[in-house]
């Protein structure tokens, strides 16, 4: 007969939000996006037991994910700026000068001239960015053999006047 399959919680409930789990190639860890430390983060969750420990620390959190194929990587979107690799300015904003229409179309807000880069996340080792153009990446996905990365982006002249994006 058919085992019967009983579901099982696996992370905790209260104020934050659990999303977008991912298992790991071997399926020993499972991945998942969760706002606890106030900013969607990445945390890995090992199915021998124990707690759900933060993986990724990226200043401007983190949009999206994938496992390398490997699973000894992750590929992951976040917003930066080249300005975010340099000190803090003393002085604050007092405005904000909108000059494309994406600035606040898409629901997402004002990003503050940062657009959605990839960064490597190895299990051992240190977060690189491995992008740094002025437009957003998205959808990324692993080649088989985990070598290349294919992603969507909007390259064009005028990128705020044309939903387009390719490969």
């Amino acid at each position: 007969g058919d085992k019967e399959i009983v579901p099982r919680q696996l992370t905790g409930g209260g104020e934050h939000h659990d999303t977008a789990p991912r298992w790991s190639p071997d399926g020993s860890l499972l991945a998942f996006l969760s706002d606890r430390a106030g900013i969607d983060q990445i945390y890995l969750l090992p199915m021998s037991g124990g707690e759900a420990q933060q993986f990724s620390l990226l200043q401007q959190g983190v949009t999206e994910y994938s496992w390398r194929p490997d699973g000894q990587a992750i590929l992951a979107h976040s917003y930066w700026k080249p300005q975010d690799e340099r000190s803090a300015s003393p002085t604050a904003y007092i405005a904000s000068v909108y000059l494309r229409l994406d600035n606040q179309w898409d629901n997402k807000g004002y990003t503050d001239g940062r657009h959605k880069q990839l960064w490597l996340l190895p299990l051992e080792g240190i977060a690189q960015r491995i992008t740094s153009e002025p437009v957003d990446l998205d959808q990324s996905c692993w080649s088989p053999d985990g070598q290349q990365v294919v992603f969507c982006a909007n390259r064009r002249q005028d990128p705020d006047l044309s939903v387009s994006r390719a490969l």
